[in-house]
């Protein structure tokens, strides 16, 4: 077993998958050990975003072979998927699977948006 805690390892992230602004990241690594996802926070300042970008399964563009399961935990955004404009608010999930064009925007003036992913790994 492995504990890990938010506040460990954060990073700034900027341009995040050629986002605007800065993200603030927390990937949490469970002390090295091998897992078939990912956890992370991201912690989005107001105007910043994560760019819209799509996982395949070939992993063609370097962005991995992932499904990905967006929860937000606080703020308010706008997401992109596959060109559809999606509101989202603190305790929306939103799915995006293989194949699928998303990314994420803090809209709000003045709060962080902050979003609980989860990135599930595809080998098939």
């Amino acid at each position: 077993h492995s504990k890990d805690h938010e506040s460990a390892g954060r990073m700034e992230i900027p341009g995040l998958h050629h986002g605007k602004g800065t993200a603030g990241m927390k990937y949490f690594a469970f002390g090295g050990a091998s897992a078939p996802a990912h956890f992370l926070i991201y912690d989005l300042p107001p105007g910043a975003s994560e760019g819209v970008h799509v996982h395949h399964l070939d992993d063609r563009n370097g962005e991995g072979a992932f499904d990905e399961y967006y929860y937000i935990i606080s703020g308010e955004g706008r997401m992109e998927i596959d060109g559809r404009q999606v509101p989202v608010a603190p305790g929306d999930h939103v799915h995006t699977p293989l194949d699928v064009a998303h990314g994420i925007e803090n809209t709000h003036p003045t709060e962080h948006l902050r979003i609980f992913l989860t990135a599930g790994q595809r080998t098939a």
